[in-house]
């Protein structure tokens, strides 16, 4: 699907770019593997590692689910 959708027309989009953007250096490389020479502005993905890492914890999304009467 992405292949098509580059070829029908994010590919004119991405060349007509004046700068890239890429979360993560093996995403800017496989940028510069597909040929694009534009600038790449490295940003990394904007949830922190730390929000990754952190365990759920079960009360309170147990608690969330009651207050907005969401169903298991």
């Amino acid at each position: 699907k992405k292949n098509i959708v580059l070829w029908l027309y994010e590919n004119k989009n991405l060349k007509k770019a004046d700068c890239l953007i890429a979360c993560s250096r093996k995403e800017a490389q496989s940028l510069r593997d597909f040929g694009f020479n534009k600038p790449i502005a490295l940003l990394s993905n904007g949830v922190n590692k730390k929000f990754i890492d952190t365990r759920i914890n079960h009360e309170r999304v147990s608690a969330f689910k009651d207050k907005y009467n969401i169903l298991e």
